[in-house]
């Protein structure tokens, strides 16, 4: 239930709220031994950036998620995502193409949150042409389960607003960026 009250502080535009669930939330983490338990908790801190000032808990969190089922999608998107939040941009480049290459397997969330992340993991390491490759593949997915305006199609509010939520960090990130490097190639390495 915190990954969801997050999730909904963040679509009401309240991050100050969010953050003190994720704070809350990893307040509970020292008894957690349960997988689904681990994950979410997880998962929660990684909705938007500068959920938490530490990200230590988090990724511990993950990571025990992660030995429960080491070829779990969820849990290495997550593990990924906690690892970019973190700034740990090369270990969240192989856990998140690791889970990318495992998307085709059997997975409760949708490969576009992955991809999304690699968008803008490529991105922070300078490398723009492949943030843009993963941002239209990301892009393209969440086409294919949300629909367009004119044809809808049925997804949880959960997984709709989160894919809103990461394709607008990325697409913010990567495309401006990418005008800005194009725009001042002698300003930026």
């Amino acid at each position: 239930i915190g990954y969801e009250l997050a999730l909904a502080q963040l679509a009401l535009g309240g991050v100050d709220d969010y953050r003190e669930t994720c704070f809350k939330l990893l307040a509970h983490f020292g008894d957690l031994k349960v997988e689904n338990e681990a994950h979410w908790l997880a998962w929660g801190c990684c909705l938007a950036p500068d959920a938490v000032s530490d990200f230590a808990v988090p990724i511990a969190a993950a990571e025990v998620a992660l030995r429960f089922n080491p070829e779990s999608v969820d849990h290495l998107t997550t593990l990924g995502a906690i690892q970019y939040r973190a700034d740990q941009y090369d270990q969240a480049l192989a856990t998140l193409l690791q889970a990318s290459e495992l998307a085709s397997a059997a997975s409760t969330i949708s490969p576009a949150y992955c991809w999304y992340f690699l968008a803008m993991t490529h991105q922070q390491l300078g490398r723009p042409a492949d943030a843009n490759e993963w941002l239209k593949k990301a892009n393209e997915k969440t086409r294919e389960e949300l629909g367009t305006e004119d044809q809808p199609r049925q997804a949880g509010w959960n997984r709709r607003l989160t894919l809103q939520l990461l394709r607008e960090e990325a697409e913010q990130l990567v495309l401006i960026e990418s005008d800005f490097r194009e725009a001042s190639p002698a300003i930026r390495p």
